[in-house]
């Protein structure tokens, strides 16, 4: 009896871990640190590297700590970008972003319309993950985001489907992420780059009630053990 409690709650382990893996919303947390900033004058035309700027109406630091989290859909629609230019070896899913969160110092911005996931499978000797954010903060305020992994040793991709776990393409690349703003009133911009120092994968709800109902079960189990060891 004891065996067979044992493989039930070991079970309920396992299948919360391929729950994760398989689900087709898949939610990763990241953070890291600016790496550079610079403005764009839209009366002139001119690019400025700067340390700080305020251009927008908040104060922002090139060396900006930034953090968020994105949830992509492995089972979204494949638009047709592969399919007319396929020399290109890139996948587009239009609407395979589902939901977007970024804060970089005073800044924050949330977004649950849909966004574009990029597969690459030995573009120019190279794998990548990337999603992308484009769309108006309000009538006067256009922003463009990205987050972008890279993987030169080609060995993460296979294909063109979107990955449930990002783990090893994070291990093997090197990872980017950058927002813009623009005024679309008078052209000014500012382009904010950083570097991705941490990614994490977000358990689902329906693996986080599977864990706790092993973990809660094996307690349950190691609680009666004594209990009987006791009376014996």
């Amino acid at each position: 009896m004891k065996n067979k409690t044992i493989k039930v709650l070991g079970l309920l382990i396992i299948m919360s871990l391929n729950n994760t893996a398989s689900a087709a919303l898949i939610s990763y947390t990241f953070s890291g640190i600016g790496s550079s900033m610079f403005e764009h004058d839209g009366a002139t035309g001119v690019n400025t590297t700067v340390t700080d700027s305020s251009m927008f109406g908040f104060n922002l630091s090139d060396d900006e700590v930034f953090s968020g989290q994105f949830t992509y859909d492995t089972s979204a629609t494949e638009s047709s970008f592969r399919a007319n230019y396929p020399e290109n070896n890139a996948a587009i899913y239009s609407s395979g972003l589902v939901a977007y969160d970024v804060d970089i110092g005073s800044f924050s911005y949330s977004s649950s319309s849909s966004g574009n996931v990029q597969i690459w499978d030995d573009r120019s000797g190279k794998d990548s993950f990337s999603i992308s954010k484009h769309e108006f903060l309000d009538s006067d305020t256009f922003i463009s985001s990205g987050f972008y992994m890279f993987d030169y040793t080609n060995s993460s991709q296979t294909g063109f489907l979107i990955p449930a776990n990002l783990a090893q393409i994070y291990e093997n690349g090197i990872e980017s992420f950058t927002f813009a703003w623009l005024d679309r009133n008078n052209g000014d911009q500012l382009h904010f780059r950083g570097n991705i120092t941490s990614l994490n994968a977000v358990p689902t709800p329906d693996s986080m009630w599977l864990i706790a109902a092993g973990l809660i079960g094996l307690i349950s189990f190691s609680r009666k053990n004594k209990s009987e060891a006791v009376s014996e």
